[in-house]
C-alpha cells in the first residue's frame, strides 16, 4: 500500500542560528512543502531581518526545483507588536518586503 504524502508538511525546523552581524541575534528557520514542486520558507526571530541576505540565497540553492515562498517574522516583544511579511527576492538581488496584516 503505498503513503500518500500530506501538504503541507514541514522538511525544516532548523536551530536557531546567529545572524550575519551575530550582535543582532538569531534567526529560526522554517520549510514546509505546501505542493508536491513548492515549499514555504519562514526566517523569523528578533536577528532574523539582518540574515536575509544569507539565508534566502541558501534556501534557494537547497530548493532548486521548487517554487519557492518566503516570509519574514519578526516576534512580538513588550514594546513591539510584532512583523510578519512576504519576501519577493529579485533576479538582480533586490529583495521586495510586503507587509502583511495581522489581525490583533
Amino acid at each position: 500500500m503505498a503513503v500518500e504524502r500530506v501538504h503541507p508538511e514541514m522538511i525544516r525546523d532548523e536551530d536557531p542560528r546567529q545572524s550575519l552581524h551575530g550582535w543582532q541575534g538569531h534567526a529560526h528557520v522554517w520549510v514546509w512543502r505546501t505542493k508536491p514542486d513548492q515549499v514555504t520558507a519562514v526566517i523569523s526571530g528578533p536577528g532574523a531581518e539582518f540574515d536575509l541576505e544569507t539565508a534566502i540565497p541558501m534556501l534557494r540553492a537547497e530548493y532548486p526545483d521548487d517554487t519557492v515562498d518566503f516570509f519574514f517574522h519578526r516576534p512580538m516583544d513588550w514594546i513591539d507588536a510584532g512583523y510578519y511579511a512576504e519576501l519577493t527576492p529579485g533576479d538582480d538581488g533586490t529583495l521586495s518586503l510586503c507587509g502583511v496584516a495581522v489581525p490583533g
